[in-house]
């Protein structure tokens, strides 16, 4: 079973490696609809974790790629 994530909890800096999509939302202020837009288009990394034949479970994404994501953007703007 798969805990929820608090971001309370972190302690110090540290950052979860993977989050829920609210998670990811709270923590880099991307609206739900635009990461499942990266998802799609292969720009960030998730994972879908459900059980053998079943069609809902739980995504979560990875957070080192949402940053990588976002400092490319960040690159390209200083440029």
């Amino acid at each position: 079973m798969l805990t929820e994530i608090s971001l309370e909890k972190t302690k110090g800096d540290a950052q979860p490696e993977w989050a829920r999509v609210d998670d990811i939302t709270k923590m880099f202020g991307i609206k739900r609809s635009r990461l499942y837009q990266l998802l799609q288009n292969g720009q960030i990394k998730s994972v879908a974790l459900r059980q053998r034949n079943c069609t809902k479970g739980i995504r979560i994404i990875n957070c080192d790629s949402v940053r990588l994501f976002l400092e490319s953007l960040a690159s390209k703007e200083a440029k």
